[in-house]
């Protein structure tokens, strides 16, 4: 029985004084049963609904793999993009997916320098998320040049055709992005696995998959507390990787910063991609979480508090996003620039509109059921929102750039956009590849950081210890 708050004498839902932070595991956990539950879900196999998960992944990948073949044979003109709209449905995707791995990798760093005590159970998502999210964009990008060989032309030290290299030339620059940022999360989410690698050591037996985590974790001894350096060196770490996550977003905002196109110049455009790709990542790893609780079974580790607070997080970022909009509109119809009055009209009431009001209802109008409690602690509510969030955010990232190169500043060069079978396939290949990279590295390593989490249950039990004793006089 939990003792009287005798400061106010209030109490929380839970039943606790209302200055005792609520606990970060279920009733009775500790340092040594998050081990062993952390290891249950990693060496038990998951429940039946993740292996058809699996399958369905599969099943789209073979259908983006179709596609690819057929854009290696024909090139671009396999797709949809025309001269009006040069960059289509693939570039929807490559900045979708950009933005949404290097917005889980802001969140999760920024986790971390702020010392967030929820962090310890969710933050190997947001850097699975990243990585995995990272990895799809690569691979939209290259698929997006038409000829996958002609990569090796983009790649640094290399060039077989004697050409000389355009520096001013976007490609270029979008190029060197899709090898760093993955490059970034890779460093991010291995830095995060040093202190479970003793674990691996410890517990694994003789299987293949055993001899493969032993080789892994290779001079990994003892526990987290023999890695003082780590913990020391992790906030620089932390703050490297956000000022890469921002850069990388705020330098793909940069073709339509410069652009002379309705609809693209403007100055709030970074700031909306990053809001976007904020609330994008937040939905994405919300989603990858209550889809691991349930199939890993992390019920005692991923608590109800952990979901509330991944369901604030998203209603503040869809309300930023919300904003952002809401000033795209005051701009347009204030400002008194007939072009972007045309823009913003091409984007809300023309061949897209749909899309438009599609991506705010399920993008910031669905979030706010999150102001009421019961919503934020439903799994079911929180997956199936959160699902309808990244759809509207990538409906959302479609009319920001699809729209406004339909209406372009030359009337003659007006025209429409259609996406070919072919961009479908694309567009579900890479949604099948992030759900596949997502459950091998969930399943192929600890699915949440035990050094973490066995930190943050050690200071909230000296925390509690200190508050529970008499003060003497």
């Amino acid at each position: 029985m939990a003792e009287h708050d005798t400061t106010t004498g209030k109490r929380r839902h839970d039943g606790e004084p209302l200055d005792r932070p609520p606990p970060l595991v279920e009733a009775g956990g500790n340092e040594t049963t998050a081990t062993e539950q952390t290891w249950q879900a990693l060496t038990t196999p998951a429940r039946s609904s993740g292996r058809a998960v699996v399958v369905v992944a599969l099943a789209l990948i073979a259908l983006g793999g179709a596609a690819v073949g057929r854009c290696w044979i024909d090139g671009t003109a396999a797709l949809g993009d025309n001269l009006p709209v040069g960059r289509g449905c693939q570039a929807v995707n490559t900045t979708f997916w950009t933005g949404l791995g290097a917005g889980a990798l802001l969140l999760s760093s920024l986790l971390m320098l702020s010392r967030q005590r929820w962090r310890g159970a969710i933050g190997r998502a947001f850097d699975t998320v990243a990585l995995a999210a990272l990895l799809c964009a690569t691979w939209h990008g290259v698929v997006a040049l038409g000829r996958p060989a002609a990569l090796v032309e983009l790649l640094p030290g290399f060039n077989p055709s004697g050409l000389s290299p355009n520096l001013l030339s976007p490609t270029l620059w979008n190029a060197a992005l899709h090898i760093a940022l993955p490059a970034v999360a890779l460093l991010w989410w291995g830095w995060g696995q040093i202190p479970d690698l003793p674990l691996w050591r410890e517990r694994t037996g003789n299987s293949r998959r055993a001899q493969l985590q032993r080789a892994i974790a290779r001079g990994g001894l003892g526990t987290a507390a023999r890695w003082p350096g780590w913990r020391r060196w992790q906030p620089a770490v932390a703050l490297l990787v956000a000022g890469c996550a921002v850069a990388a977003v705020l330098t793909s905002s940069l073709p339509q910063i410069f652009s002379a196109l309705p609809g693209w110049h403007d100055p709030l455009w970074p700031i909306h991609a990053l809001a976007s790709a904020l609330a994008s990542a937040t939905a994405v790893t919300a989603l990858t979480v209550v889809v691991a609780r349930r199939t890993l079974q992390l019920e005692p580790l991923i608590t109800p508090l952990h979901l509330d607070r991944l369901s604030r997080l998203l209603l503040a970022l869809t309300l930023l996003v919300g904003y952002c909009r809401s000033v795209a509109f005051f701009t347009a119809w204030y400002s008194g620039n007939f072009d972007q009055a045309v823009a913003f009209d091409g984007q809300a009431f023309g061949d897209y509109g749909w899309a438009y009001w599609t991506a705010l209802a399920c993008g910031i109008g669905l979030p706010q059921a999150f102001w009421w409690r019961a919503p934020r602690r439903q799994p079911i509510w929180i997956a199936v929102a959160a699902s309808l969030v990244a759809g509207g955010l990538w409906l959302d990232r479609w009319v920001l750039l699809i729209a406004p190169q339909q209406h372009g500043l030359v009337g003659a060069s007006w025209g429409g956009y259609r996406p070919s079978a072919w961009d479908i396939a694309l567009t579900s290949g890479g949604i099948g590849l992030f759900v596949l990279l997502v459950a091998l590295l969930l399943w192929g390593v600890p699915p949440i950081a035990i050094g973490d989490l066995r930190h943050d249950l050690a200071e909230a039990a000296a925390r509690a210890s200190f508050a529970d004793e008499e003060p003497t006089t």
